[in-house]
């Protein structure tokens, strides 16, 4: 069984409802990686590395490519991430780069580690963008994550349970000069006790549709 194959089989995606939302809206926007790796990339001293795990169930890495690797050594995640440790790489600036590592798929949306990648002086942010309604662990992100490099957009949709008709859609934007991400909007609803309608209307499975928060309220 191949590594796209057990993805799907650990993420138990059978529902149909958060599939298909899936699908509506992560699209990839990853950029290829072109850099060379070096031959001792899978040195693993000073690092955080997961090594007690069921490998019939996991990749982990054991399994992971020298594009893991390198990365796993530059942003020195801890080892909670390596179960999958999975790479996405998006463009923020000339300099900077988004990096994404898949921790685990989840039943209807992974958990993912973010980080700030600077290519200049080789120095890497994590992100703690976890929603506070969700996790403790602000630098855990479940959901859903989208990001628009034109306008430097990050999308990110935390679902409540696996039907995809309540939780939190939140966008940042990566602001200059050191491209922070800061929180431009977010949306919220609450999952209801009766079980979501046959044929929904488009707002309803739409997180962009959802209530507004005001972001700019006192707590």
């Amino acid at each position: 069984m191949d590594k796209i194959k057990k993805l799907f089989t650990l993420a138990v995606f059978v529902s149909l409802s958060g599939t298909a939302y899936s699908n509506n809206f992560h699209k990839n926007t990853a950029q290829p990686e072109t850099t060379n790796i070096k031959k001792n990339v899978r040195n693993t001293v000073g690092l955080d590395l997961l090594t007690s795990y069921d490998r019939d169930l996991w990749e982990g890495p054991a399994g992971w490519s020298d594009k893991q690797w390198k990365w796993k050594k530059r942003l020195r995640w801890n080892k909670e991430c390596d179960y999958v440790g999975e790479i996405e790489i998006h463009s923020v600036s000339k300099n900077q780069q988004l990096i994404q590592v898949m921790c685990v798929p989840g039943a209807y949306q992974a958990m993912y580690y973010l980080f700030l990648y600077d290519s200049k002086s080789k120095s890497a942010q994590q992100l703690a963008l976890g929603a506070p309604e969700n996790t403790d662990k602000l630098n855990e992100i479940s959901g859903h994550l989208k990001f628009n490099e034109e306008r430097t957009l990050l999308s990110i949709v935390t679902l409540s349970r696996g039907t995809g008709d309540c939780g939190i859609y939140r966008v940042f934007r990566f602001i200059k000069p050191d491209f922070s991400p800061e929180l431009i909007e977010k949306r919220k609803r609450e999952c209801s006790e009766n079980s979501p309608p046959e044929n929904p209307p488009e707002s309803f499975l739409n997180p962009k549709k959802w209530p507004l928060v005001n972001i700019n309220k006192k707590m």
